[in-house]
């Protein structure tokens, strides 16, 4: 479903590809601390790609994640939990990938940003929620 609720949501992937979303959608950006799923995924339906790494990924990596925030319809955060190091997802399509150098990031994000998969694929990635960390 793709549906815009309040209220607890419940989704059988993490981090999810897809589902109903919170009414507001996450800023675009690079995230120091971990957003919301609910709101990550109202931005995945606007065509947002969502790169999420390990909290613990060692610190130079996480700095090579870091431009990708500065870059539109990209949200960066950490996700405690994940399988992989680094996770890149768009809506329904998701990529783990073994660290922030793997090639396969670069061309994930130029595939898939405002991608005609995504329902709402370039509409806002910002005035939502959240504060960035450049």
């Amino acid at each position: 479903t793709n549906h815009t609720v309040k209220g607890p949501i419940e989704y059988d992937r993490k981090p999810p590809t897809n589902g109903n979303h919170d009414p507001l959608w996450q800023n675009c950006g690079f995230y120091e601390e971990p957003v919301e799923d609910r709101h990550a995924v109202h931005s995945l339906d606007h065509g947002v790609v969502w790169i999420t790494y390990r909290p613990d990924l060692p610190r130079q990596q996480i700095e090579t994640l870091r431009p990708y925030g500065n870059e539109n319809y990209v949200i960066a955060s950490p996700y405690p939990g994940q399988n992989a190091p680094v996770i890149a997802t768009s809506w329904r399509v998701q990529l783990e990938l073994g660290g922030a150098d793997d090639p396969r990031l670069r061309r994930f994000v130029n595939q898939f940003r405002i991608s005609e998969l995504a329902p709402l694929s370039g509409n806002r990635c910002t005035l939502g929620v959240g504060t960035p960390k450049g």
